[in-house]
């Protein structure tokens, strides 16, 4: 009886341990499963987070190339539409398992076919009369609008649906992790001595799958910020840009009025006034161009002497002021720190020609410090550089929206409109996987703050 009661123990650990096994085997396999569906669904958001971004940038070229006649914008143009059947092929290829998104593409096959027409056919008449096509057509024509906001629904009802079905999918995900360990809980009470090692494997296993969701997580968050900036850029190119694309129309008419009537004088005079809002259109499109090229992509981070880069920049800035202006520094020792070289380059160069630029009226010596301190912020490390001024200063309530492209403060004298220097220090910031900051007050000072993630 004895014996018996031992072989079916035994016998029992052999069952227990191949319902392990198997159990292990079709949990590894789920959860991979659900690891390739989730990814294919970022695969797919991205490809289309691709496509809305050339598509703006496709009829941003075009209206640029309408304004200036620049034939390299006109090869942006091209290379733009070949880059968008490039991808709307591409896309066709991941989804063709879906025939929801498969029905939609076809739409937004069609829908972009007719952009590009139109978009084609206003270029044929700006080149037989530019003069004619400036005074007539108009940018915001409601059937370009149209067309336009029709593709960009398309694809926005497109990424909602791979939305949807990532909740689905991660769902499914998140239940798979949370059942395998219970079950593998479950068999370890009846045979913990045989288990042992199968458990406290697949324990590290979850780990691991625990650091490629968080990866995962930090994908989204990254092309959730990706998404911000184009709708930032967007606003901007349909903002923006009206001003003076709108004196340009206005002015044009006047020189046309003018030149019926022969009067020189009046035709001249705003024939000048086109030159300039054209100019400020132009500066604005480059800008925000110059500020969207602050990526990270094909860039290593180096080890780099902050203290060094802003004895560098303000030597070259004592120098180039001479006499007029005392620039009195001082300067915090920091670490070496884990940086895209070029990027710092900018940010300490963008932080100290602020202070210079935003002095006080009739101020002939300024103040600039460099300060360093190690702090722990949400359980985090940073090296935290500050550049601290005795500068005119700003109102607290506006700490934040200084960070804006383009904002329209005019905090003093000197405000530029069309500013985007501390646009770029957040930007570079985000790119490091940190934050700025700004403390002020009026008459008195700046002081801002880049945290830097400790390696």
């Amino acid at each position: 009886m004895k014996n018996k009661s031992i072989d079916f123990l035994f016998l029992s650990s052999f069952l227990i341990i191949g319902i392990l096994f198997y159990t292990t085997y079709r949990a590894y396999n789920q959860l991979d499963k659900y690891n390739e569906l989730v990814d294919y669904t970022y695969i797919v958001k991205n490809h289309l987070l691709n496509m809305e971004s050339e598509f703006r940038s496709m009829v941003v070229t075009q209206r640029t190339y309408l304004l200036s006649t620049d034939p390299r914008y006109y090869a942006m143009y091209i290379d733009k539409i070949k880059l968008l059947d490039s991808l709307n092929t591409g896309l066709r290829n991941l989804i063709k398992d879906n025939p929801v998104q498969s029905t939609k593409l076809d739409t937004l096959h069609v829908l972009l076919k007719n952009r590009e027409q139109s978009l084609s056919l206003e270029i044929d008449q700006i080149i037989e009369d530019k003069e004619l096509f400036l005074k007539e057509f108009k940018f915001n024509n409601s059937q370009s609008v149209k067309d336009s906001q029709d593709f960009l629904s398309c694809i926005s009802g497109m990424i909602e649906h791979e939305n949807e079905l990532l909740k689905v999918r991660l769902d499914n995900q998140v239940l798979g992790e949370k059942m395998t360990p219970i079950g593998f809980s479950v068999l370890g009470l009846m045979a913990f001595a045989i288990i042992a090692f199968a458990y406290f494997k697949q324990k590290r296993d979850l780990e691991d799958k625990g650091i490629i969701l968080e990866n995962k997580k930090l994908l989204v968050k990254k092309l959730l910020q990706s998404r911000q900036e184009l709708e930032e850029y967007s606003y901007v190119a349909t903002h923006d840009m009206q001003e003076p694309l709108r004196k340009i129309q206005m002015f044009s008419d006047i020189v046309l009025h003018a030149q019926s009537n022969k009067n020189e004088v009046v035709k001249t005079k705003y024939l000048k006034k086109v030159n300039e809002a054209a100019s400020d259109a132009m500066n604005i499109l480059q800008k925000f161009m110059n500020h969207s090229m602050f990526d990270v992509n094909g860039k290593e981070l180096v080890l780099c002497n902050f203290s060094k880069l802003f004895k560098q920049i303000t030597n070259v800035q004592k120098a180039s002021f001479g006499n007029t202006l005392l620039i009195k520094t001082q300067v915090d020792d920091t670490p070496e720190i884990l940086a895209f070289e070029d990027q710092a380059v900018q940010l300490i160069s963008n932080l100290v020609s602020n202070a210079i630029k935003f002095r006080k009226k009739s101020q002939n010596e300024l103040g600039i410090q460099l300060l360093y301190k190690k702090v722990e912020e949400d359980g985090k490390n940073y090296h935290r550089i500050s550049i601290k001024d005795d500068s005119s200063g700003f109102a607290k309530e506006y700490a934040e929206e200084i960070f804006s492209m383009f904002n329209k403060l005019y905090l003093h004298p000197e405000s530029n409109k069309n500013s985007i220097g501390l646009s770029v220090c957040k930007k570079i910031m985000e790119n490091h996987g940190g934050k700025i900051t700004a403390e002020s007050e009026e008459h008195i000072g700046t002081e801002f703050s880049c945290y830097f993630p400790v390696a």
